[in-house]
């Protein structure tokens, strides 16, 4: 059942509010964009547990890999609802709607009372582009039992949201905001988290 939705908030930024996410994920193991390469980035043994499974196995769909909690990290659930996304201009919607049922009623045997934080599954054109308004219908006809709280935000291509977050420290440097040692800093803590991940 959805307990909230949250507008216009990038999930990441409460990455340790819940006990438990979810990551909308493709059978071909992987980064994926947006929320799930944040995931990847940031706790390498997730991304690592996704590719471990069986590539491009059709088998997959509908089914779910817990990643346990480690080092008071929370729990990470992928959910896998798609073949993969390659030519969203020829197939907008590559959501596999029946897979999402049984991932969800697999959350729902599973996790009964728990609570758990996701975005709005696959709904968004860089995940697989399904429609939003069927998915939120699915989260509480299949998943009664789960408490939900669901992310609604634009995610971005990670190449773009990470030149996007490079040019704000550039600009702020240009303008004046920060002196050119704070730019440096800035700079170098960039880097270092774009290639290791905020834990890293």
């Amino acid at each position: 059942m959805i307990k909230e939705i949250i507008k216009d908030r990038d999930l990441f930024l409460d990455i340790e509010k819940y006990p438990i996410y979810l990551i909308g994920a493709n059978i071909k193991n992987s980064n994926g964009n947006g929320w799930q390469h944040k995931i990847s980035r940031n706790f390498p043994y997730v991304a690592q547990i996704n590719k471990e499974s069986n590539y491009d196995d059709v088998n997959k769909l509908g089914t779910c890999t817990v990643v346990e909690s480690r080092d008071n990290h929370p729990m990470f659930i992928f959910c896998y609802i798609t073949k993969g996304r390659f030519r969203p201009d020829l197939q907008p919607d590559t959501l596999d709607y029946e897979a999402l049922k049984s991932c969800l009623t697999l959350l729902n045997n599973n996790f009964k009372g728990k609570t758990i934080a996701s975005t709005i599954l696959a709904s968004v054109a860089i995940e697989a582009g399904g429609n939003k308004e069927c998915v939120l219908k699915l989260f509480d006809e299949y998943a009664p039992d789960v408490n939900f709280y669901l992310y609604d935000y634009v995610q971005i291509d990670y190449r773009e949201e990470d030149n996007q977050n490079y040019n704000k420290i550039y600009e702020d440097y240009k303008s004046g905001i920060i002196t050119k040692d704070e730019y440096y800093i800035k700079k170098k803590e960039f880097l270092h988290n774009k290639k290791y991940g905020i834990y890293g």
